[in-house]
């Protein structure tokens, strides 16, 4: 079958968004919210718009964005991986596969310690260190965090710096919030998670 805009759309909008309480998130009726939205720090320090950072009308829908919802919405779907697939007695996921997500699918090959940049304005380095793996759709943390996530914490985050991560040892999950470029800059957004991370571990 032939994927079009629409067919991608309609595919996002799929069965499991509304039954968690999602108001029906997509990809274009929310395009025209983010046009200038974003925003990048220039050379000299500044802040600025980086205008339109999706195409109105692109040739191919990747999969690994585009989808706009909220805040609210995405603690929601977090909440429901936290339960084992569950949320306010709607079930989205069965249990086993919340698992399978949750484990290592690189079945031991070794994380890189370090992903280093291939474009400094968009990203910077990735340094991770020792003890990483992949789940499925989700960063794996194979140790214990001292004073932050336990072992087999699933996180992901978005190019525009935003961040989530969902203990299910400690029983908690957690979302940060930002519209920004340049991803993961250590000493600003990198700092800032770590920064929020503890201190939601420092009041359980």
């Amino acid at each position: 079958m032939k994927t079009t805009a629409a067919t991608r759309n309609a595919s996002r909008r799929s069965d499991t968004s509304p039954s968690v309480g999602h108001a029906d998130p997509g990809v274009e009726g929310f395009r025209g919210t983010v046009r200038g939205a974003s925003d990048v720090k220039g050379e000299d320090g500044t802040w600025g718009s980086a205008g339109n950072v999706l195409p109105d009308d692109p040739q191919w829908w990747a999969g690994g964005h585009g989808l706009h919802s909220t805040p609210r919405d995405y603690i929601r779907f977090e909440r429901a991986l936290l339960r084992g697939g569950e949320l306010d007695g709607v079930r989205i996921l069965r249990p086993e596969t919340v698992d399978a997500a949750f484990s290592d699918q690189l079945n031991g090959v070794p994380m890189p310690t370090e992903i280093v940049t291939a474009d400094p304005a968009i990203t910077d380095t990735l340094k991770l260190g020792e003890g990483w793996t992949w789940g499925y759709g989700l960063l794996l943390n194979t140790r214990d965090i001292p004073g932050a996530r336990r072992a087999w914490t699933g996180a992901w985050a978005g190019l525009l710096n935003t961040h989530f991560f969902i203990d299910r040892t400690s029983g908690v999950c957690a979302s940060i919030y930002t519209n920004s470029l340049p991803f993961i800059p250590e000493h600003e957004a990198w700092k800032l998670y770590q920064d929020f991370e503890g201190a939601l571990y420092d009041a359980l």
